[in-house]
């Protein structure tokens, strides 16, 4: 560990040898070093020191960008991540720490690099980093491949700047990005983005080969009001069932349309504006009346606590699963609300999602969303209508979707809050599912052969249907079995290929023996 005096003397170093901004590798002795970094290991290193009761853990993986043969699909697969120089190796622990990174004095803007760890994927990882001063960020994610940059401001103490580390799992720690505040801007442009594109979308060698190809954008442009250019910022209303694609015009008619919706009692619907941004916009913020009503005879109203506030946030996809080297930014996931920036020609599309209760009365409801658009506010009205109807159920109907259930993960899981996560996870996915009208869900058997005979595993299946029958699921559920397990078994180890494209046809044992499972199962299932 170092010493205070070290740690002063680095501060003096890093302020005669680093400029803005400054990159702190974090691994083991002998991983690969990003060009220019400081290298911190588990024991420390010249410019940063651990405090801790229990040591922390050091690991490295290879940088592999080679493509590898996939014998079910019969075509070659890239690196499930790609890594670089700083995200191949980290710091983790169980246990709380602190990490002082000598710096020269000041304020700084700091970016942590944390994930992409490797190792099972049922360990759930919760990352908080905190300042002397209070600033702090936090991450939870699951898995061996996940990414997260956190971004939190900090100022230097006497030794440097502070972070306490802390965890309800394991913290992973791969590197920080530490930018003097006021050289943010230069620095983010020039140095962060360019370094946060490799760690989080590919890195820039293997960019280079794919192909960004942006939706075509048929429309005209349309006539912007005076008001629209000074304000800098159109707001525009489409029907929530088509997309807005990051860089394409509003229509003309779509400008200044009405946000309005409706819904009976009992449902919830999405009200969605977008707002096109005609200059860059640092930054937005929105706040929600409520909806008020009139039924005649008294006000109502569907309170602002009522209405989800998310974006929609725009990601890279490919054409295509079997697709490589092709891509484009596709609205893709409804994120919850948080302030941000619009680059130059580019939307932000805000979703509200209201929920109408039971015996709501009846009637238009107004309300607005007041839209700050650096030092531009927009008022846009709303208008939801709640109907005298309740809608009926179609009781006949079996409507469910192919599923992967966490809850496997939740029982192999290495400590309790990963557990507990993985139980969230499946009770929240389920209780979506039943919100989104399905009322069954597709299973999985497992099973494996011991002395001979199948075993399986009825446990795990009881409780993954207790589950769906305790949030309402009262469908009959199509359900798996090892089927594909059989076959190898029978065919020398042959696999039946994607969608079954290396099938042949197997002996009869395998009819025999595939009888007796469903035999099996069905006696378990009368049981």
């Amino acid at each position: 560990m170092n010493t205070p005096l070290s740690l002063a003397l680095a501060v003096t170093a890093a302020s005669a040898l680093h400029a803005a901004p400054i990159l702190f590798d974090f691994g083991t002795a002998d991983s690969p070093l990003h060009t220019g970094a400081l290298r911190v290991t588990e024991k420390g290193g010249e410019h940063a020191a651990w405090e801790f009761s229990v040591p922390p853990a050091a690991r490295a993986h290879p940088v592999q960008h080679d493509w590898t043969e996939n014998t079910h699909t019969r075509r070659k697969d890239p690196p499930a991540s790609y890594q670089t120089e700083l995200t191949c190796d980290h710091i983790a622990s169980d246990k709380p720490a602190t990490l002082t990174l000598a710096v020269p004095s000041g304020a700084y803007r700091l970016i942590l690099l944390c994930g992409r760890a490797g190792g099972r994927a049922e360990q759930v990882w919760d990352i908080c980093a905190a300042t002397e001063d209070g600033a702090g960020a936090r991450a939870t994610f699951a898995g061996p491949h996940e990414l997260r940059a956190l971004t939190l401001d900090a100022v230097t103490g006497t030794s440097g700047i502070r972070l306490d580390l802390t965890t309800r799992s394991r913290w992973v720690l791969n590197a920080v990005i530490a930018v003097p505040a006021a050289e943010w801007e230069a620095a983010q442009r020039d140095t962060v983005d360019p370094l946060l594109s490799d760690a989080l979308l590919l890195p820039r060698e293997v960019l280079a080969s794919w192909k960004i190809v942006p939706r075509p954008d048929t429309a005209p442009e349309p006539v912007w009001s005076e008001r629209q250019r000074q304000d800098g910022v159109a707001v525009y209303a489409r029907p929530w069932c088509e997309p807005v694609w990051p860089d394409h015009k509003p229509r003309q008619h779509e400008l200044d349309a009405p946000v309005r919706a409706f819904a009976a009692p009992g449902e919830y619907e999405p009200l969605t504006f977008t707002l096109h941004a005609l200059r860059a916009v640092t930054n937005v913020e929105v706040r929600l009346s409520a909806l008020v009503g009139t039924n005649g005879r008294e006000r109502v109203e569907l309170p602002a606590a009522d209405i989800d506030l998310r974006a929609v946030r725009y990601m890279f996809v490919r054409p295509n699963y079997n697709a490589f080297n092709t891509a484009y930014r596709a609205p893709d996931v409804l994120m919850p609300w948080q302030p941000q920036p619009i680059p130059r020609g580019e939307n932000l599309r805000l979703w509200l999602t209201v929920r109408v209760g039971h015996g709501q009365p009846a009637g238009l409801y107004h309300g607005r969303a007041t839209v700050t658009a650096d030092h531009t506010v927009l008022e846009v009205p709303l208008t939801l209508r709640v109907l005298p109807i309740t809608l009926l159920k179609d009781r006949s109907l079996v409507y469910g979707q192919y599923y992967r259930h966490p809850l496997p993960n939740s029982a192999r899981a290495p400590d309790a809050f990963s557990r507990a996560w993985w139980q969230r996870k499946a009770e929240a996915e389920h209780m979506d599912m039943r919100e989104h009208g399905m009322n069954t869900v597709v299973l999985g058997l497992g099973g494996w052969l011991k002395d001979g005979r199948w075993q399986f595993m009825f446990d795990t299946l009881q409780r993954n249907l207790d589950l769906a029958r305790d949030v309402g699921f009262d469908k009959p559920f199509v359900c798996s079995f090892p089927c594909s397990a059989l076959y190898r078994k029978h065919m020398n180890n042959a696999d039946m290929g994607s969608h079954l494209s290396q099938i042949k046809m197997p002996p009869d044992a395998f009819f025999d023996e595939l009888t007796w499972m469903v035999q099996t199962i069905d006696a378990e299932a009368r049981r």
